[in-house]
């Protein structure tokens, strides 16, 4: 068997629209403390505050929209402030159509229910009139997910007994075992070398339930662009965006890996290769998603695919011609897209709208996102909306701008440990203001040392971006690891032409080049080329991981497990 390690299933994405209610809740309550601490140390008087609210409350928005704090100075908002929501889907959606949009095959395919699940049927509406198509009916041919397909079998009745295990006959027969687990396991054991359908009959009739929305889903991995537009929802809008479908997208291409291993089984390589490159240029399309988290869904879906090219390479008895044509087909189809981009817009967008929030409409702007189980008075919204309109919420949005600017920068570094060296910098610099705004000493330090009012926007700057800052700045190792997956795919193909001439695999990676390689790739995590051990007619070729120790081969799959980056063509069961 052949195994890659897959980025994106061990790996879920960290970012801050993805944060946990006890999270937000968190960093809420650091926010309202600095502002009450700053009044109190500020030694403002009733009358001025009084004032202030009376000032604020008729003058329009609370931020200043310009290129220095918004970034973007339309489109705009009923109430004059950006909508940034509106901002990233004009952006998404230069030069789409219905006929070079991918979702609108791909939706034809899945079916509104996702949607609707959702968004609500409001939402469903207003998400295929962004497409500018009408909404599919309810009921159709769909692609119908393996779990769901699980539900449906277990309508029909329990699984067939299992026979007791020899070593373990009590423990066996106690165990009632689901249809869900039964698929799962058969899943996983199915994308991963080939398999005929009297092995996995029930697998086999879930691909011919799916044969006429799966050939939708190829077909639409031809087109160019993809737009699937994010769904307004609860303030802040970016960061309670809809999104729905992204992990249905998954769904679908592991149905093509596993239907490329029985095309193997089958004898039809060409077709199992035809099925695990919609699968690479879906990762490309879903990649053209606004927001970091389509980035890393992309990644797992060609870590998938790579995992699939590994298989067919080493079982798929590859003549060298069409080992060499495969490799062809992966150098044309270009770069994965890169997550600077995307903070640098998207998750910049999502800090600038939730900040710009907390300016229109204090804490609870964010009573939904901190999972707040009852809803605050009026009397306290209007009292912690003007509070914090009190606050220089410009200043908030220029020293995030700031961060970001730096984050971005750093991001850009080709070299991968000096990148590491200063995204680190920034997560200290930010981890030591967090920590000084959690003791009351230095907090009150710095509103003596700087003015109250300097210190207290540089501290909720701070805490704002500590929703997004820590966990971006690991955006780039999914990155890194997606890179070497794809190069050792290569390589995989590189070696089955070889053996394709030669009847064997060769000794070492040196003897792949010039004729199958232009050169060893080099290991991205350690000062050294690609590992590789041959063991007969099996092979491992792995990378040492992020670690970067060498634990000879060993992924997280083995046992011990390890971090290595992993092809191994015979695994241990």
């Amino acid at each position: 068997m052949t195994h890659v390690h897959q980025p994106g299933k061990s790996e879920a994405h960290p970012g801050a629209s993805e944060a946990t209610p006890r999270r937000w809740k968190a960093w809420l309550g650091l926010v309202v403390a600095v502002v009450v601490l700053w009044l109190i140390v500020s030694g403002v008087s009733v009358f001025r505050v009084v004032r202030r609210i009376g000032l604020l409350a008729g003058s329009g928005t609370a931020v200043t929209i310009s290129r220095e704090t918004t970034r973007i100075v339309e489109p705009l908002r009923d109430d004059g402030y950006v909508d940034y929501l509106a901002a990233l889907n004009q952006r998404s959606r230069q030069g789409v159509t219905p006929e070079n949009n991918a979702a609108v095959l791909l939706w034809q395919a899945l079916g509104p229910a996702e949607i609707v699940g959702t968004c609500g049927e409001e939402g469903c509406d207003w998400h295929f009139q962004e497409l500018g198509i009408p909404r599919p009916p309810e009921q159709g041919e769909y692609f119908v997910a393996l779990q769901n397909y699980a539900i449906e079998l277990e309508a029909d009745g329990p699984p067939p007994e299992q026979e007791a295990s020899q070593e373990e006959p009590e423990l066996e027969s106690q165990v009632s075992r689901t249809w869900g687990a039964i698929l799962s396991e058969q899943s996983e054991q199915a994308a991963r070398r080939p398999w005929a359908p009297e092995e996995f009959p029930e697998l086999a009739a879930w691909l011919e339930k799916n044969q006429q929305p799966l050939a939708l889903v190829v077909e639409a991995s031809r087109r160019e662009r993809f737009y699937s537009p994010l769904v307004p929802a609860e303030s802040p809008p970016v960061l309670g965006a809809l999104t729905p479908g992204r992990y249905l997208f998954r769904d679908a291409c592991s149905a093509l890996r596993i239907r490329a291993m029985l095309h193997v089984h089958d004898g039809k390589v060409d077709e199992a290769w035809h099925d695990l490159l919609a699968c690479h240029r879906w990762a490309r399309l879903v990649g053209q998603g606004p927001t970091y988290i389509e980035v890393l869904v992309a990644k797992g879906i060609d870590g998938t695919a790579c995992a699939g090219d590994a298989a067919v390479a080493h079982h798929g008895n590859l003549t060298s011609e069409r080992a060499r044509r495969f490799q062809a087909d992966l150098r044309q189809l270009g770069a994965l897209p890169g997550v600077v981009d995307k903070i640098d817009v998207a998750e910049r967008f999502m800090f600038l709208d939730s900040v710009s929030a907390m300016a229109r409409e204090g804490p609870a702007a964010f009573a939904e996102s901190a999972g707040s189980d009852e809803a605050p008075s009026w009397l306290e919204t209007q009292l912690s909306k003007r509070a914090t309109r009190l606050l220089d919420w410009d200043e908030v949005l220029r020293t995030g701008n700031n961060y970001f600017d730096r984050l971005v920068e750093a991001g850009r570094i080709a070299d991968r440990s000096e990148r590491e060296e200063a995204v680190a910098e920034l997560n200290e610099e930010i981890e030591e203001g967090i920590n000084e705004i959690r003791d009351p000493m230095s907090l009150a330090k710095s509103f003596l040392g700087k003015g109250p009012g300097e210190a207290v926007t540089e501290k909720i700057g701070q805490v704002f971006f500590a929703l997004w800052g820590p966990t971006l700045s690991t955006a780039w190792r999914s990155e890194d690891r997606a890179e070497l997956t794809l190069q050792m795919a290569q390589v995989s193909l590189a070696l089955a032409a070889y053996r394709g001439d030669h009847g064997s695999y060769p000794d070492e990676l040196a003897q792949l080049v010039p004729e199958y390689l232009d050169e060893v790739p080099r290991d991205v995590y350690a000062d050294g080329e690609l590992r590789y051990e041959r063991d007969g007619e099996d092979y491992v070729l792995y990378g040492v991981g992020l670690n970067g120790q060498d634990e000879e081969g060993r992924d997280y799959e083995c046992d011990p497990s390890g971090d290595d980056v992993a092809i191994r063509t015979a695994l241990p069961p």
